[in-house]
């Protein structure tokens, strides 16, 4: 069993927010949808010259590559009260078990589809914008954290 604490960090969120949506469906069609748009906008300007739609176009194009919406919900719920809990999180072969400022969530194992790592975080995925972030920070160790991520690849496959 391991337990860590942490407070959650603005930039940390929206690193897990970037790494889940990069390893998304919807992403990768948003990308198709903005090279697309692109190509509309690029056919407009060949064709027509119709400047109002060429803008029209291009934003659209822009809009679908970096698809901002979820990365600004994220930074507005990530503000003031909601970075001052202190999260304590067990960890062990039952799942993982939250305490986030008095309120206990427990996930089990069985409830992740897989597991993302970047540097800094492990992103351990759920359901469509669904995820557990595990800031690397917290671990008091090295031997923890790589107990943890034993722990992880013994339970949900890894991804990325």
């Amino acid at each position: 069993m391991i337990t860590i604490e942490y407070q959650a960090h603005r930039d940390e969120q929206l690193e897990a927010a970037r790494t889940y949506q990069a390893s998304s469906l919807k992403h990768r069609v948003y990308r198709v949808g903005a090279l697309l748009a692109l190509g509309a906008a690029v056919w407009t300007l060949l064709a027509s010259q119709a400047y109002p739609m060429i803008a029209i176009w291009g934003i659209l194009a822009l809009f679908l590559w970096f698809d901002p919406v979820p990365l600004l919900a994220i930074r507005l719920s990530f503000r003031g009260a909601a970075l001052k809990h202190l999260y304590r999180t067990t960890i062990d072969e039952q799942g993982l078990h939250f305490d986030i400022g008095g309120q206990k969530v427990d996930r089990p194992w069985q409830r992740y589809q897989y597991c993302i790592e970047t540097p800094r975080l492990l992103v351990l995925v759920f359901g469509k914008w669904a995820y557990s972030v595990l800031p690397k920070r917290a671990f008091k160790s090295e031997e923890e954290l790589r107990n943890t991520q034993a722990l992880i690849e013994r339970h949900i496959p890894r991804k990325g």
